[in-house]
């Protein structure tokens, strides 16, 4: 039985962090940006929520604040061109 404040993975290195399966140690996953997305990643960001599928807050914030203005060229492209937003 594991317990649910335990990660599993196969992956060690930390001592910090215990994995239940193998009784290995490794690192906690970071879900923190320390940077902004680079365009491309925004582009398919902004692909997948004209398709419908489920993005992150962060994500949908991001796609958001391109949609209201950016200075990217290739993401003026994408909204204009793929996505049809004028």
């Amino acid at each position: 039985m594991s317990d649910s404040s335990i990660l599993t993975s196969y992956q060690g290195g930390c001592p910090d962090t215990r994995y239940s399966n193998d009784r290995r140690y490794g690192k906690q996953l970071n879900y923190k940006l320390n940077t902004a997305p680079t365009a491309w990643v925004v582009g398919q960001w902004l692909l997948a929520r004209q398709r419908g599928q489920p993005l992150s807050d962060l994500a949908n914030k991001y796609c958001d604040q391109a949609l209201a203005g950016t200075t990217n060229k290739a993401l003026q492209w994408l909204i204009a061109s793929a996505l049809h937003v004028c």
